[in-house]
Order: C-alpha cells, then structure tokens, then sequence
C-alpha cells in the first residue's frame, strides 16, 4: 500500500514539474522560476473549468493555465516586493 501512494506522488509530482516546464518554455520564463505552488494551486482553481468545458474550449483554458503558471515566478510576490521598497 504504501509503495502505491508514493507511486502516486511520485508520478503528480512528475506531471506538475511537466506543466510547469511546458509553461515556461511557452512563455519565456526560466523554469526554475517558475513556483511550485503556485502551479498547484492554478491548476487545482483551473480543474472544474476544464473539466465541464466542451472539447472545443479546452485549448483554450489550458492555454490559460499554462499563462497564469507562468506567471506564478519566484520574486514576483507582493511581500518581496513591499520588503524591497521599504528597505531600498
């Protein structure tokens, strides 16, 4: 049992590092930058368009996501970036 839910992990934890690379590749980020969490939680918000949405329409909602994960890049936070104007 245990060796399957790792199994599991492993391979979620493969597939959202493929996104994420697809989504950073497509839109000229480093994947490095490109946050964990960030690509997480896009996709879980994107899950139920994407899944109620006529074959048609899906293209476009990955390409969505794909967008807004891309955009989810390290040092792109609103702390860091009040942390900066303050201390500069």
């Amino acid at each position: 049992m245990m060796r399957k839910e790792n199994g599991s992990h492993l391979l979620v934890y493969n597939l959202l590092h493929t996104v994420m690379a697809q989504a950073a590749l497509g839109h000229g980020v480093v994947t490095r930058q490109v946050r964990l969490q960030g690509a997480r939680q896009t996709l879980t918000a994107f899950h139920s368009q994407w899944a109620q949405a006529s074959p048609s329409r899906r293209e476009g909602i990955i390409q969505m996501v794909l967008s807004a994960i891309a955009n989810h890049c390290v040092g792109k936070h609103a702390r860091l970036s009040f942390q900066t104007a303050r201390s500069g």
